[in-house]
């Protein structure tokens, strides 16, 4: 992650999508429902590094997905920020709350 500390509350990276869509794609593990049946399927490989964010399955978590499901565009591709729930040291893996859904 690098070489100094993120603070609680920084915005660290983005999870991006090409598209959102009304119905989820069974095909994706990378599949993030944002709110009233809408979903950005982050499958292709050359999205944003968030996609690799692990789920830390109760309190490992360090940080969270945008509240109230922003969305907006950047260079065609739909983008959820992502942003820190406490300081998080160098080196430490990401990991956030999939939502009992996903479970």
């Amino acid at each position: 992650m690098g070489k100094k500390n993120f603070p609680k509350g920084k915005k660290i990276v983005d999870y991006s999508a090409k598209v959102i869509t009304r119905t989820e794609n069974p095909d994706s593990d990378y599949v993030l429902k944002v709110g009233d049946g809408r979903y950005l399927d982050s499958k292709d490989t050359s999205n944003y590094v968030g996609r690799y964010i692990n789920d830390g399955r109760g309190r490992s978590n360090n940080v969270r997905f945008t509240k109230g499901t922003r969305i907006y565009t950047k260079n065609d591709r739909k983008i959820v920020p992502i942003y820190t729930t406490k300081v998080i040291k160098p080196n430490t893996e990401l990991k956030l709350n999939y939502g009992r859904t996903y479970w």
